[in-house]
């Protein structure tokens, strides 16, 4: 009840600010540009899109996880729970971890796959997504602040963020790799965040060291196939790009690799708020960020809106998939059930 009170009063707040951003830019403007994108086009975006997210990071995934035939965790099953776990953190206020209870759950009913093998190759495909996501956002950033024309302080203090940003990276992994050779990364992280208080934390406090030889093993892989799994990694976010930059073309708008970053750095920015699928803020910070260039802020808001709407569509595929799935697995369950109860009855 009362996370659903929270929930309900982050969608408020969110519509709020939809309609205020919406009533500052003007509806007549947003609504001309989105009768620009012809179908065939919105088609071809969504293509791109769901190659991005479901073909190029499952396949990313599945490489992570290594293919075993015993496991039997095939590619179009990795595909199939990439889709799952997306389509759900889109929809929930937890941006990136918000499906991925629901891979875990996915991959156990239908591989062999060890928890602590699928929670470890989660961790991983998260981490070099965030890594990607957190680069170009600070970059994004730094752009931004050129493009607003501020003052010459405005090289001076993104030049500090972006080397800011390195700096404390290039610590924190020096402190993890030390923290991790020691006593373990992920029992220090629940000790330090007293995570290891709650009860279902404490109870699996042993199953973190088979995440964490799990993870460790990964990077005990080959240089080719490591150097392999980032490539496709960067493939992954290249086509996450391509999708804004052909929404924004198809809007008229054609944008420089420079200008391409600031508006993915907002699209992530707006998902650090807990909103759910970013309502609101989404809409707002791409009509400043798109104003902040020289252009027409309406352009923004309909860029947000036509990228919202193909990740719902993407979300309500994955949902109504995972439901299928679920509906199966309990009708399985159902049918075992009876056939025992059946046997007992003869007997």
């Amino acid at each position: 009840m009362h996370k659903g009170f929270w929930l309900l009063i982050f969608f408020i707040l969110g519509a709020l600010l939809f309609c205020y951003t919406l009533r500052e830019v003007g509806v007549e403007g947003v609504v001309s540009f989105l009768s620009m994108l012809k179908a065939w086009q919105a088609l071809l975006i969504f293509w791109v899109l769901f190659t991005s997210v479901v073909l190029i990071g499952g396949y990313k995934w599945w490489l992570i996880v290594g293919s075993d035939k015993k496991d039997g965790a095939k590619l179009s099953k990795m595909t199939i729970a990439k889709l799952i776990g997306y389509s759900i953190s889109y929809v929930t206020p937890c941006s990136l971890i918000g499906g991925e209870p629901a891979k875990v759950l996915y991959l156990k009913q239908e591989t062999k796959l060890s928890t602590s093998r699928i929670i470890s190759s989660i961790i991983l495909d998260e981490l070099m997504v965030f890594s990607l996501i957190i680069m170009v956002f600070f970059m994004g950033l730094f752009f931004l602040l050129i493009y607003m024309h501020l003052s010459w302080m405005a090289e001076i203090i993104g030049l500090g963020l972006v080397g800011g940003a390195m700096l404390a990276f290039l610590l924190i992994m020096r402190r993890v790799k030390k923290v991790s050779a020691e006593r373990g990364l992920l029992k220090t992280i629940a000790e330090r965040f007293f995570l290891n208080r709650l009860r279902v934390v404490r109870d699996n406090m042993g199953a973190l060291d088979e995440i964490e030889n799990d993870i460790k093993d990964f990077f005990h892989k080959p240089k080719k196939e490591l150097m392999k799994i980032f490539i496709i990694a960067l493939f992954e976010f290249g086509a996450l790009l391509s999708v804004a930059w052909l929404i924004l073309a198809f809007l008229g708008v054609r944008l420089d690799i420079t200008r391409l970053f600031v508006v993915r750095s907002v699209i992530d920015f707006s998902g650090f708020f807990p909103l759910p699928a970013s309502l609101g803020t989404l809409e707002a910070t791409e009509a400043f960020a798109v104003g902040s260039l020289g252009l027409d802020s309406a352009v923004g808001v309909a860029f947000s809106l036509i990228w919202r709407g193909l990740n719902l569509v993407l979300s309500a595929c994955g949902l109504a998939v995972f439901m299928f799935i679920q509906f199966k697995f309990l009708s399985r369950k159902f049918v075992r059930l009876a056939e025992i109860l059946a046997e007992k009855i003869k007997k």
